[in-house]
């Protein structure tokens, strides 16, 4: 920072439409969020590719399996990210794509210290 004294560094954490919107406008420089992104005006590279956990009780019979397949969630009870997400398009693609059934019980993360994970 001494060397550049006149850059201001910031980092911000907002939902991906406003991280878009702020980005277009010029108000940032650049923002990272999760993808695919497709825009005419806005140029997106690939940073990292990530999976999906599946975060379930001990007791729940998902979390005994070493992975969780996508048509292991049908007829399951979700709790899903909310669509101001970058996440959640993407993973009501995948289930309408592969046709899952799901019952969603909120639009918040449901996260619990003593669960474990499953990748999905």
């Amino acid at each position: 920072m001494r060397q550049f004294p006149y850059i201001a560094i910031g980092l911000r954490d907002d939902v991906q439409s406003d991280v878009v919107r702020k980005v277009k406008s010029g108000e940032v420089d650049f923002g990272v969020i999760v993808g695919p992104f497709s825009s005419d005006d806005l140029l997106s590279e690939t940073l990292m590719t990530d999976s999906f956990c599946v975060v379930a009780r001990d007791d729940h019979p998902l979390a005994a399996q070493k992975q969780v397949a996508w048509s292991d969630l049908e007829g399951q009870q979700l709790v899903m990210l909310d669509y101001s997400s970058g996440s959640r398009p993407i993973i009501d693609a995948v289930m309408l794509a592969r046709r899952e059934r799901h019952r969603c019980t909120g639009t918040r993360p449901l996260c619990s210290a003593s669960s474990r994970r499953a990748s999905a």
